[in-house]
């Protein structure tokens, strides 16, 4: 029983500094950290968390069948930037559903307020499960506005436009993440400003204003010139991505493909 709890604490303890590197803030594992696994670049973190998947994923459930709902909250905050790089591995809904359950178990309303968000946006990015995600992105709304927590309440809202986005409900789609582009702002979430950008442009592109699309996703992209020391550089890659992508839809809906 020693060597299992060993071997499961060993697993989520290198899971949470694998998906460190993704994370704002941190990076690679401190000096403190005694581990026997390379974690020296974000691409070694990314194919350990990949190839151990299985067993790390066996851990966290034992973990929450046990009641270790800090060390579950844990993992699945460490992985969160993480699951955007590998959205098709199929269990991040489990994942964020059993950190949401465990945050709840736990009492603070922001940490659960930060899962259902998680769990939010696993529904949309994940399943395509619109309705759904806006059930999750709804109760960490009204949590997160308890516990006057204004970080939390910018990501409820960004996750609530995205699925009005994808049931093609734009004005609330619009709507919520102006919201959300306010709430970062006040907060000082860089991240959260650039995503919230990032939002609208597409907002404009799939509601058939390609013009005012284009000019948005400049603006994004000038938001991350401006904003380039303060800004996860994993988070900058995925978003330049997103942003060219999407101008190239836009300039082939107003028929310029050379552009």
């Amino acid at each position: 029983a020693r060597a299992e709890r060993a071997l499961h604490n060993w697993l989520l303890n290198t899971a949470i500094m694998a998906g460190r590197w993704y994370e704002p803030g941190f990076g690679a594992p401190p000096d403190s950290w005694r581990g026997d696994v390379d974690l020296s670049t974000a691409e070694k973190g990314r194919a350990w968390l990949q190839d151990e998947s299985a067993n790390w994923l066996a851990a966290l459930r034992v973990a929450a069948a046990e009641g270790r709902h800090a060390t579950v909250v844990e993992v699945a905050e460490s992985l969160h930037w993480f699951s955007d790089q590998w959205i098709y591995w199929g269990h991040w809904p489990e994942v964020f559903a059993a950190a949401a359950d465990s945050a709840e178990r736990i009492g603070d309303p922001v940490l659960h307020a930060t899962q259902l968000n998680y769990l939010a946006w696993a529904r949309v990015a994940c399943e395509g499960r619109y309705r759904d995600s806006l059930v999750h992105s709804g109760r960490a709304l009204v949590l997160a506005r308890g516990a006057d927590d204004e970080r939390q309440q910018a990501w409820a809202h960004f996750y609530s436009a995205w699925a009005h986005r994808k049931l093609a409900e734009y004005g609330a789609a619009a709507d919520h993440m102006s919201r959300a582009g306010r709430l970062f702002e006040a907060v000082g979430d860089p991240e959260g400003g650039l995503t919230a950008r990032h939002g609208i442009a597409l907002i404009l592109s799939e509601s058939g204003h390609a013009e005012e699309a284009i000019d948005a996703f400049h603006r994004a992209l000038e938001y991350i010139e401006q904003e380039q020391g303060h800004l996860e550089p994993h988070a900058v890659d995925f978003a330049r991505i997103g942003i060219h992508s999407g101008m190239a839809y836009c300039f082939e809906q107003l028929g310029r493909p050379a552009e």
